[in-house]
């Protein structure tokens, strides 16, 4: 790798793909399906994931009109700007297939923005402040949408073990 735009883009494509690779080949009833306790379905995990990073990336960064502005996310509501988005996740009905394809845009649109980047784009300022998070910078962001991939991949995974379904295509 040349540079960190090279390696973050590089994480944010493997992040995307192991997402959608893990979030694949479910019914409506396996991504609806609520384990009890604290959990929440799946659809919750892929309507965070996608939703924020619509925002993060073609609002706060982009500073235009998230992709979600369109109307065809496939959930019948949004999640709430500030958590907790539990209940919110265990209410809401989602069509899978256009969630995907929301999913696939919001990702091409998170890529294409990395990859147009230069190293030094990654240290500008954001005020974070109005979500708790005081001054940080893009490459802080960045990161954060990485990491948030991958933590509610993770619950994906777990989720669709506990109904004895391959979590990980890996």
């Amino acid at each position: 790798m040349k540079n960190a735009i090279d390696f973050l883009s590089a994480e944010l494509k493997g992040a995307h793909e192991l997402f959608a690779a893990t979030a694949s080949g479910l019914t409506a009833e396996q991504a609806h399906f609520n384990a009890g306790g604290n959990t929440v379905p799946i659809v919750g995990h892929i309507g965070h994931v996608l939703v924020f990073e619509d925002m993060v990336i073609n609002g706060m960064l982009k500073g235009g009109a998230p992709l979600m502005a369109g109307g065809k996310t496939g959930f019948s509501e949004l999640p709430p700007q500030q958590p907790p988005w539990d209940a919110w996740a265990r209410k809401i009905k989602v069509d899978l297939a256009q969630a995907m394809d929301y999913g696939m845009k919001v990702g091409a649109s998170a890529e294409a923005y990395v990859a147009s980047l230069d190293d030094s784009a990654l240290g500008k300022p954001l005020d974070l402040s109005a979500l708790g998070l005081g001054q940080q910078t893009v490459g802080f962001m960045l990161g954060a949408l990485v990491l948030n991939l991958h933590l509610h991949t993770g619950e994906i995974s777990c989720l669709k073990g506990l109904q004895k379904l391959k979590g990980y295509p890996i």
